[in-house]
């Protein structure tokens, strides 16, 4: 066989293209040398020693809370220490910051130093002669009990006899409770049966008086009380009248019983009165009327609480929509004096032309409120006879 012979064509050249002038030298000149450096290092920077953990604590006893709430009047206050519930009107501490002895009136006064208020309690060993003769004492004794010291005879010297005050600032064992705490009475603060345990019954810290403008300024603000979601059984229903009918509440809830109004159980300041639910419901419905209105019971009513008198919410009063508490608007009208009023300022008051009384600052007076050439005629404890005094001496206090 014969095998044919392939005549192919010489081999492809591989070498570079280069161009001549690079190949001998002449661009090459005409550049300059780079410098090579050394790449530079990429070695981990050292890291910062890290922290020494906190040796665990050899305390394993459980931190136990205290809660609470504040209440003035008018009603509840919101906190600064606020618990971790939602609401923010219950406060918490710890136990283990209360000092001993564990008292009722140590605790507190650790719940308003936390709460950055003054303890209003006025010391048992203070006499009436050093409270009547000290500008501060003067301010510090209310009116009524000056005139109380003025008017009883007081056998022993002056000096010697004690008086028994109510504290300014008191401190319930449960927000349902009706009796306030000794300060010396002694307190829980842990374990079982501990005082103030849980946000559903926390202590309550009442201040008998209002809270200054510059104290309530510093308090937390919070939305309304009627705007709150609150469940339906913690609620109190009451309805409003003047004396010819229905009036609207500002807390209604209902499109059509506008008359119907509703406050949190919680809100109404110990212990549980007609008085304290009267003042509370003026703070909700932004008219002070409310304080000085009548109360009815819904079930067939015929005379008004008294002001003391305990609300019975164990037996589910006013916790029925179906079954609220009522109140009457007091009638205004001329020759009427049922107006309370309290002097602004201490007055020199002539009476019949010859003999001069001093009306003393924060009297309080019975008025109609009918204004005749600047003038109201009032009823002043103290004198016989009405008394037309001037309008600016004093406030009506149901506006």
């Amino acid at each position: 066989m014969s095998v044919s012979t392939h005549t192919g064509s010489s081999a492809p050249s591989y070498r570079s293209e280069v161009p001549s002038s690079i190949r001998s030298g002449s661009l090459a000149d005409s550049v300059s040398t780079r410098t090579v450096t050394a790449p530079p290092t990429y070695r981990n920077a050292p890291l910062p020693p890290l922290p020494t953990p906190p040796s665990p604590s050899l305390v394993t006893a459980p931190d136990y809370a205290v809660h609470y709430r504040i209440y003035t009047p008018s009603g509840a206050v919101p906190v600064k220490a606020a618990a971790s519930s939602p609401d923010p009107f219950v406060g918490r501490i710890l136990a283990r910051s209360v000092p001993p002895p564990y008292f009722a009136g140590i605790l507190k006064r650790r719940i308003l130093t936390a709460e950055g208020l003054p303890d209003r309690t006025i010391s048992v060993e203070e006499s009436p002669k050093a409270l009547l003769s000290s500008s501060s004492g003067m301010q510090r004794l209310s009116g009524a009990l000056i005139q109380w010291l003025c008017l009883v005879p007081l056998a022993p010297p002056l000096e010697s006899v004690p008086v028994q005050l109510t504290s300014g600032t008191q401190i319930y064992a449960s927000m349902y409770d009706s009796e306030p705490m000794r300060d010396d009475a002694a307190v829980v603060l842990r374990g079982e049966g501990r005082h103030g345990a849980s946000s559903d019954n926390p202590l309550a810290v009442v201040f008998l008086e209002e809270l200054s403008v510059e104290e309530k300024q510093a308090r937390p603000e919070v939305e309304d009380f009627a705007g709150r979601e609150i469940p339906l059984d913690r609620y109190v229903y009451y309805r409003l009248y003047n004396r010819d009918g229905e009036t609207r509440s500002s807390a209604a809830f209902d499109s059509v019983h506008t008359a119907l109004g509703r406050i949190e159980r919680a809100h109404i300041t110990p212990p549980d009165t007609a008085d304290s639910l009267k003042s509370c419901i003026a703070t909700v419905e932004h008219k002070r009327i409310w304080k000085y209105a009548d109360l009815y019971e819904g079930t067939a009513p015929r005379d008004p609480l008294g002001g003391g008198r305990s609300i019975g919410w164990e037996l589910g009063m006013a916790r029925d929509v179906n079954n609220p508490l009522l109140l009457v608007q007091p009638e205004w009208k001329l020759g009427l004096f049922n107006r309370p009023a309290r002097m602004l300022k201490t007055r020199k008051y002539r009476q019949g032309g010859k003999l001069t009384y001093d009306i003393l600052q924060g009297t309080m007076m019975q008025t109609d409120g009918v204004v005749k050439d600047f003038m109201c005629e009032c009823v002043v404890p103290g004198l016989a006879q009405r008394a037309m005094l001037k309008r600016k001496w004093f406030e009506l206090l149901d506006e």
